[in-house]
């Protein structure tokens, strides 16, 4: 798996939270959709998955996720569903992975091996974009970018 070394800028997203199996965030991010389109709110960017346990070592059950969509950095709404992310600019590591959603755990696997070679990570910040719509391309050509934070020198 290639793996690279980019600057992001500072970045905002708007999200819900997600308690349980990784795989099902995608109920959150239906809730997540249900709420901002009412509300008029636009996607400054592809959607955004937030990891925040290690699902290895985790009982799934008590696993921690934010099902997100990035908006502008003067962003602001007070919603007791939604929260806030911001994500301070600096070094991420980065891969792109293609396939279905099914094969992100493996790619995950895959990744987390791979950042040793690229200069580590901090796990500050992990999550994963998505970069095609899965209504509008076949499962085989969904592109998913998994981010992770480089290790600080």
């Amino acid at each position: 798996m290639e793996v690279t070394r980019s600057s992001f800028p500072a970045r905002r997203y708007l999200a819900i939270s997600h308690h349980g199996p990784y795989p099902e965030i995608g109920n959150s991010f239906e809730k997540l959709f249900g709420l901002i389109g009412p509300l008029g709110i636009e996607m400054a960017g592809p959607p955004a998955g937030f990891w925040y346990d290690d699902p290895e070592s985790t009982p799934v059950d008590e696993l921690r996720s934010d099902a997100a969509v990035p908006v502008g950095l003067d962003f602001e709404l007070d919603h007791p569903d939604l929260h806030l992310i911001d994500v301070p600019e600096g070094e991420f590591l980065v891969s792109i992975y293609s396939g279905p959603y099914s094969g992100l755990p493996a790619a995950w696997s895959e990744f987390s091996h791979a950042l040793e070679a690229a200069g580590g990570t901090d796990w500050d910040w992990c999550f994963e974009e998505y970069l095609n719509d899965h209504t509008e391309v076949p499962e085989a050509d969904l592109q998913t970018r998994l981010v992770a934070s480089a290790k600080k020198s």
